[in-house]
């Protein structure tokens, strides 16, 4: 498989947000503890929340509808802190004793 997708890592995106109120927090908390403009040269350097990269791959697939089974795989992994995740999901959409009229058991409810 080849990358499909270069998405938000929410790990590193959540410990970028996390190191930024933090950093945030500190310097409010020198408010009126530190001559003016020591504050606000420290606030300025502050800046806006960061933007992560996109550094979490996602690969997946999906396929088998001609063999009666669909299959959807996922992977995706991030380059930077590893946080990763894979899965496979097999859902049978078609069978021969459905060709003949009988039901998929599939557990669907009967939409009647």
């Amino acid at each position: 498989m080849s990358a499909d997708n270069w998405a938000l890592c929410p790990q590193c995106n959540a410990r970028a947000q996390r190191e930024h109120r933090e950093a945030v927090d500190a310097v409010m908390a020198t408010y009126g503890k530190v001559p003016v403009k020591a504050f606000d040269a420290a606030r300025a350097k502050l800046g806006a929340a960061p933007e992560t990269d996109h550094t979490f791959r996602e690969d997946y697939e999906f396929y088998g509808a001609e063999e009666g089974t669909v299959t959807a795989h996922y992977g995706g992994r991030c380059t930077e802190c590893g946080l990763n995740v894979k899965f496979r999901h097999d859902e049978v959409v078609w069978t021969a004793e459905s060709a003949a009229g009988g039901p998929v058991d599939d557990d669907r409810e009967d939409e009647r």
